[in-house]
């Protein structure tokens, strides 16, 4: 009776490690996207024509194109100011499954944040921490029948070879979506009247130097998911830990009981 309680106590210790593990992986998972989405709740958004643009400001605003124009996504088709495209390589067996990326693609062009204030803010995404809900646009590969035209003159065109299934998923900014920046910025000259209301000056942010310049742009779903990620993952790992310390004690309650009954 003794030695099945033992067993029974391995088994769901065994459980609960697996689950609080997971919560760990999880939850360090979350804290680098964490750290930065933290930025953008902590610092309060200005009206860009307040913002003054000698400091790190934040705004919110919808996406306009600017001079420059728009791209297009390579695999969607998608009108958009910029896009990082992921190709991953999907391995599934009966016994096993791993994802391994094999591409990733960016373009873009500066764009406008409009806020309703009266002016607008023009930014410039390149080499900015951009976190953004992605969406598989595609699945196929070299040996796939249902891979469409368009996927295999991309799989051409970019040297792409696997013999198990390519999914493709895509990050857009595209016209008219709403957007958080929170970044080093500055004000400059207007490049063009058609493109800006404000008669002297316009607001610029751009990616700068360190962690403290890095310039973040996200939206309030994914911002808000990084944070429920991370906080869900410590309150999983921390109710698992504090389940095993309560339960530490059950050896020594089975060691106390065997020597009573001697």
């Amino acid at each position: 009776m003794m030695l099945g309680a033992v067993i029974g106590y391995a088994l769901w210790f065994g459980i609960f490690s697996l689950v609080a593990l997971g919560g760990g992986i999880f939850a360090i998972k979350n804290l680098n996207g964490w750290k930065r989405q933290k930025r953008i709740f902590q610092m309060q958004a200005l009206p860009i024509v307040h913002a003054a643009g000698n400091e790190p400001v934040k705004v919110l605003g919808r996406v306009l194109p600017s001079e420059q124009g728009v791209v297009q996504t390579p695999i969607s088709g998608r009108q958009a100011v910029w896009y990082r495209l992921t190709v991953c390589s999907v391995h599934n067996s009966r016994y096993s499954y791993r994802e391994d990326t094999v591409l990733t693609e960016a373009d873009g062009r500066a764009f406008l944040l409009d806020d309703g204030s009266g002016q607008r803010a023009r930014v410039f995404p390149r080499g900015a921490n951009i976190d953004l809900d992605s969406s598989i646009v595609a699945v196929g590969g070299t040996d796939c029948h249902y891979t469409t035209p368009q996927v295999e003159a991309f799989i051409r065109t970019r040297g792409l070879t696997s013999s198990s299934i390519l999914r493709f998923q895509e990050e857009v900014i595209a016209p008219g979506d709403p957007l958080f920046a929170l970044g080093p910025a500055r004000r400059n000259p207007p490049i063009d009247a058609r493109y800006h209301m404000a008669p002297t000056s316009e607001l610029v942010l751009f990616h700068g130097d360190g962690p403290e310049g890095a310039l973040v742009l996200t939206n309030d779903d994914v911002a808000r998911g990084c944070i429920r990620g991370c906080i869900l993952g410590f309150i999983v790992s921390i109710a698992v830990f504090a389940f095993f310390a309560f339960c530490a004690l059950f050896p020594i309650r089975l060691l106390i009981s065997a020597l009573s009954e001697m």
